[in-house]
């Protein structure tokens, strides 16, 4: 009896340092996804106190200790863009002005690392009945409205994502859900299996407006394990806002990939906020 165990105590041990090697290996190479929505405000000239002059160099801060892969910002107007750029190194944009389809008005971009993703094919359209004119609108919507879209190659783990950003109108209930319809049928055409789909809805899961989306998508902060911050995201640059008022958003659907986390992101800088919107941050692991 004692003479046996000398002899499979190293054996056990061998087992179990191997077994634990192989957690480790599987810890150390399971991919992440980390996909960021941020209305960052438009260069306003009535906000003095929040001028872009005082929160550029936030934003882009902002951004980069959140680590995301993927961006997608709101009411960004060309020069905010080149700014936000400038002071974040290892990501490149996609995105026009929605006012002509070059640089004039808001854009709706996606910024996206450039040592993970190549782009394979990008666009945007027009939420309207004339998509692909630039500028136009219908459904009584107050602003011109657009979605922008990604085919992104991931080469961290050999396959295309689909990426979709947008920001619905502030007005029309009737714009929202025809841009919701617009953009669930625009993704069925694709047949990419993962998609993330983000943006400025300027609704709460509560709207019906969104029902074409929340129906064939999963939400992220309703399916995260982890949930951090709080339940709104525009506060007006003061930091406080209305309980359960949450109108950014990311939508996905992804067989490849698993939510973990999901974080309202509240962080300011000597006392002022980045934007009058809370960035909203998901994080997928790869199954």
């Amino acid at each position: 009896m004692y003479l046996c165990q000398p002899k499979r105590l190293p054996h056990m041990k061998n087992w179990f340092l191997a077994a634990l090697g192989l957690m480790l290996t599987w810890m150390v190479s399971a991919q992440e996804m980390r996909i960021m929505t941020f209305n960052i405000r438009f260069d306003y000239l009535p906000d003095t106190a929040n001028a872009w002059s005082r929160r550029s160099a936030h934003v882009a801060q902002t951004i980069a200790l959140d680590q995301p892969d993927v961006v997608g910002m709101q009411e960004v107007l060309h020069y905010q863009l080149a700014d936000i750029l400038e002071n974040l190194p290892g990501y490149q944009s996609y995105g026009f002005g929605r006012d002509d389809g070059h640089q004039a008005g808001e854009y709706s971009p996606i910024l996206y690392r450039v040592d993970r993703f190549t782009d394979i094919r990008s666009g945007q359209f027009w939420l309207s009945e004339q998509p692909e004119v630039p500028g136009s609108m219908s459904w009584g919507t107050a602003c011109t409205r657009i979605a922008t879209w990604m085919v992104l190659f991931d080469r961290e783990v050999g396959d295309s994502v689909l990426v979709v950003n947008t920001h619905f109108d502030h007005v029309s209930d009737l714009a929202r859900s025809q841009g919701a319809m617009m953009i669930d049928s625009f993704i069925r055409e694709q047949a990419i299996p993962n998609v993330w789909c983000m943006g400025d809805f300027n609704a709460t899961l509560e709207d019906d407006a969104l029902e074409p989306l929340y129906d064939h998508f999963s939400e992220s902060r309703h399916t995260a394990a982890s949930t951090i911050g709080p339940s709104f995201t525009f506060h007006g640059f003061n930091g406080s806002g209305e309980k359960g008022h949450i109108i950014d958003h990311i939508f996905y659907r992804t067989p490849d990939w698993r939510i973990q986390s999901y974080e309202v992101d509240t962080r300011f800088f000597k006392g002022h906020y980045p934007s009058d919107h809370f960035p909203v941050l998901a994080v997928f692991q790869q199954q």
